[in-house]
């Protein structure tokens, strides 16, 4: 599959390249916001041909009517998606936080939810 062109199938892409998968959807109000938030993320580096990432990680950017979302989904690592969450809870964005998956990726949701309570 070449680059996904809307939500439903850059999630397929997801699942099926890492097989279980946390995911964060992330609500803002514009495009600048958004990749200001993105790029401030200690995982995502600038480099010559843009935004980088590891490779465990992918991320697509949607608009929407009412504002913009950044998806990022991953293979379940605690430090990233803890990152993401502290970072949204600090300021005050809303994250749609999911596991996909049975095993790891829910054990590994649990225990970044249990680190912010």
């Amino acid at each position: 599959m070449g680059n996904p062109d809307d939500i439903k199938s850059f999630l397929a892409m997801v699942i099926r390249d890492f097989g279980e998968v946390l995911i964060h959807n992330i609500t803002f109000k514009d495009k600048d916001s958004a990749l200001t938030f993105f790029s401030s993320l200690s995982f995502v580096q600038q480099t010559p041909e843009g935004l980088s990432m590891p490779s465990h990680i992918k991320a697509m950017l949607v608009e929407h009517p009412d504002g913009i979302s950044i998806c990022i989904a991953a293979k379940p690592q605690e430090k990233e998606s803890l990152e993401i969450r502290q970072k949204c809870l600090a300021e005050h964005i809303k994250d749609e936080f999911i596991a996909v998956g049975k095993k790891k990726a829910t054990s590994t949701a649990q225990s970044i939810n249990e680190k912010l309570e």
